[in-house]
């Protein structure tokens, strides 16, 4: 629980440290990349989910927090989505911050009464954005 507040608090940290970004082109196309993530995660779609990532990316479903390898990655994330199957993912915002970019969104699923919280976090590595992380939350309930 501890490591899953810090991962948490870290990337809120610095999804809040905006700065200007450096490569003009690089910006333009996150807008596309965040877009294709958002479909994939409407449909559950694992391959164009990691047609984005990174060799390893960080993979955080409710408490369990690794990291993988992409044919690893594909196997958890098939897991997740035979689980939750999805109804919708609706992006809520997206963030520059100094080493890439942060973007937040609910994730309603098949038998789910309230959306998951799912935070992806992308860096700018070798000429094209990759997911680096993908974190997958339940809310929690509202008093």
């Amino acid at each position: 629980m501890r490591l899953k507040i810090t991962t948490l608090g870290i990337m809120l940290l610095a999804a809040a440290a905006l700065v200007p970004g450096r490569h003009a082109a690089a910006q333009k196309a996150v807008s596309g990349v965040v877009l294709q993530l958002e479909d994939a995660l409407a449909r559950g779609d694992v391959e164009a989910l990691l047609d984005h990532a990174s060799e390893r990316i960080g993979i955080t479903v409710f408490d369990a927090n690794r990291y993988y390898s992409r044919r690893q990655a594909r196997y958890v994330l098939r897991t997740f989505f035979e689980e939750h199957p999805p109804r919708r993912f609706s992006l809520r915002n997206y963030y520059k911050t100094r080493s890439g970019w942060f973007a937040e969104g609910d994730f309603w699923y098949e038998r789910g009464e309230r959306p998951l919280r799912v935070y992806l976090r992308l860096r700018w590595w070798r000429d094209r954005w990759e997911l680096r992380e993908l974190l997958i939350e339940k809310q929690p309930r509202e008093k």
